[in-house]
């Protein structure tokens, strides 16, 4: 999490030590729903590092990167954030 972290506190608009909290707990609670049994086969390939992660570690890398990429917000304005359905 450090250099997610880092990345925040380095960007031009940085986030007080509340909203880097809210971010870290929806970030944690859609990890632990995401990994609800992958399965032995399931694997996450991550293309910009080009390796294989396999099960909880998979999902775990999926959900941090989609979790970057914003896909669990509604708005693009506020990518780190998880939204209901």
């Amino acid at each position: 999490m450090d250099p997610l972290i880092a990345n925040w506190k380095a960007s031009s608009n940085p986030p007080d030590k509340i909203e880097i909290c809210k971010r870290l707990i929806d970030l944690f609670l859609v990890s632990v729903l995401l990994d609800a049994g992958a399965g032995s086969k399931w694997a996450y390939y991550e293309q910009e590092t080009g390796q294989k992660f396999g099960r909880s570690e998979g999902l775990g890398v999926a959900s941090i990167n989609m979790f970057v990429e914003g896909l669990f917000s509604g708005s693009p304005e506020q990518p780190y954030r998880v939204d209901g359905p």
